[in-house]
């Protein structure tokens, strides 16, 4: 097994060697797929050897005591080396099952011995994420209301809100989403974001539960409050907004995107047939251009807010967040989401390297030098 080039290796006392934690599949010919962040991870490398840094990607499977087998780009192919042990770890898992698993607990051990900093170290979940944002009043304000399902809180909050979110807590790119609304004594359910199922009619509120609870299975899920969102052509519109920690650790925007659901869906995600375009063209044509400006300002100080809340809260470091932000038709606020994996395929971007990439190696910067505990 190769070691890493001499030049590179050699300046790990003077700058940080950055590593990403990712899942992988090796590919005899092409070499390892990195999955849905694969372009994202070589715009990452491509950054952080441009600014003079070392970085490379692995795998739980690649630790050993002594350092890390891990993959390292050259001539535009991933190569496999043998690497010391990083100070800074990105960590890219997709699997919540993974981040519960033996391999990755004994790597956070690891971490801590060897004074790794870990961050975005677990996913997490809608309702803790609720708890966080609620706890702070000029941010509770823009929170649908919320509560975990059950039979009591959808007879409570159903007949009052008229239509209802039900979401899975560890739920992700709008997944298993059902949307219930009240009207007139009956219920209508929308299970388009199940696969196989579509739209049913309910008389009683029994009937309802019992059919949700079928789809539901084990898993825990919230109930939110339905927020009559912008629509931009037929299509539910809200935004993604991704916040990042600089190199001095404060929280600020990288990248904001408006998401159009397909049409006929409630769902604006890209995994769910989505559109990502820039904000001001879903917010000129509804509100003028002097209100469009005053909203994506707000937007953009709100997702500061509730990422620097969210962090202060959650265990653990995180340096990157995505915050999905609805508006209704006064051009008012709502924190829908937020989310500790956002997906890199939403991104609006023209250049080599992606702004996001870049703020991951300035955010690793950052840790490295300030050393947080």
């Amino acid at each position: 097994m190769n070691m890493v080039p001499e030049s590179l290796g050699s300046s790990q006392d003077a700058a940080p060697i950055i590593a990403v934690l990712v899942h992988a599949k090796e590919c005899n010919d092409s070499g390892p797929d990195f999955g849905s962040i694969h372009t994202f991870c070589r715009e990452m490398f491509i950054h952080a050897r441009q600014s003079g840094l070392l970085l490379y990607i692995f795998t739980l499977k690649g630790i050993t005591d002594q350092g890390v087998h891990g993959y390292f780009l050259e001539e535009d192919m991933w190569v496999k080396k043998f690497f010391p042990f990083p100070h800074v770890v990105y960590n890219r898992l997709h699997s919540r099952r993974a981040e519960t698993g033996k391999r990755f607990s004994e790597f956070m051990k690891l971490a801590e011995k060897a004074n790794i900093q870990v961050f975005n170290n677990r996913f997490l979940n809608k309702w803790e994420v609720h708890q966080f944002l609620s706890s702070e009043q000029k941010l509770s304000t823009h929170l649908p209301e919320t509560c975990l399902f059950s039979r009591t809180n959808l007879e409570k909050m159903l007949p009052c809100k008229n239509s209802v979110f039900i979401k899975p807590i560890h739920g992700s790119q709008g997944r298993k989403i059902i949307k219930l609304v009240y009207e007139d004594g009956i219920y209508r359910a929308d299970f388009s974001a199940f696969p196989g199922e579509s739209k049913m009619v309910f008389t009683s509120l029994e009937e309802v539960f019992e059919r949700i609870s079928l789809c539901l299975g084990k898993q825990h899920y919230i109930i939110q409050q339905g927020i009559p969102l912008l629509t931009l052509n037929g299509r539910t519109t809200d935004f993604r907004v991704l916040c990042h920690r600089g190199k001095n650790l404060s929280w600020g925007v990288t990248s904001t995107v408006a998401r159009l659901s397909e049409k006929g869906h409630f769902v604006a995600n890209l995994a769910r047939g989505g559109e990502s375009i820039r904000p001001m063209k879903a917010l000129f044509p509804l509100f003028g251009i002097e209100k469009a400006k005053e909203i994506a300002a707000h937007l953009n100080a709100l997702a500061t807010h509730a990422a620097e809340c969210v962090s202060a809260k959650a265990p653990g470091l995180t340096g990157e967040l995505g915050v999905d932000i609805g508006a209704d038709i006064a051009g008012d606020l709502w924190i829908i989401e937020v989310n500790s994996k956002p997906s890199k395929d939403f991104e609006v971007h023209a250049t080599k390297v992606r702004p996001s990439a870049k703020a991951i190696i300035e955010c690793s910067q950052g840790l490295f030098h300030n050393q947080p505990r």
